[in-house]
């Protein structure tokens, strides 16, 4: 009872000292106020290349990448854009669904191939070692609660 009341006094001395801190403000004399000046700053230009001959003679080729850039307005028509997507041309395509299986190549796999791909799908010793491991960890700390935690916690509510 007395370290919990020791401890309350410590942990209030700090929020007492914050409360009762020294404020700063400002002095509220408008008379002595100085408005902020502007000082313009120098500017130094960057005239070396003017006057040192390799920086003004080092030119570079342009990339052909470069070359091929306009910088003119290209009259895109989004209508027409969108009627050469539609209308590809004039072949005509099979839309039904056995087509569409054929295409996609759905229900051709021979009866060893699919089998071979269920047994792929099983799951492997070394994933049935992590599921034991997981289990195995999670047994431990359920008694590691139920046999420290546990009783720990109702002998503080007796006290």
């Amino acid at each position: 009872m007395k370290l919990k009341r020791f401890i309350k006094i410590i942990l209030l001395i700090p929020a007492i000292w914050l409360i009762a801190g020294q404020s700063a403000g400002a002095t509220p004399d408008f008379d002595n106020l100085t408005p902020n000046t502007y000082e313009k700053k120098e500017f130094k230009e960057n005239t070396d290349y003017l006057h040192e001959k390799s920086l003004y003679e080092n030119k570079k080729e342009i990339p052909e990448e470069q070359k091929d850039l306009t910088f003119t307005k290209k009259n895109l028509d989004p209508l027409k854009e969108v009627k050469d997507q539609l209308f590809d041309g004039g072949e005509t395509t099979n839309n039904t669904i056995t087509a569409k299986a054929d295409q996609l190549q759905l229900f051709s796999d021979s009866k060893q191939e699919s089998f071979l791909k269920a047994e792929e799908q099983t799951p492997t010793e070394q994933d049935n070692k992590l599921i034991y491991l997981y289990i195995i960890l999670l047994i431990i700390a359920i008694g590691v609660i139920m046999g420290f935690l546990i009783p720990r916690m109702a002998k503080q509510a007796d006290n």
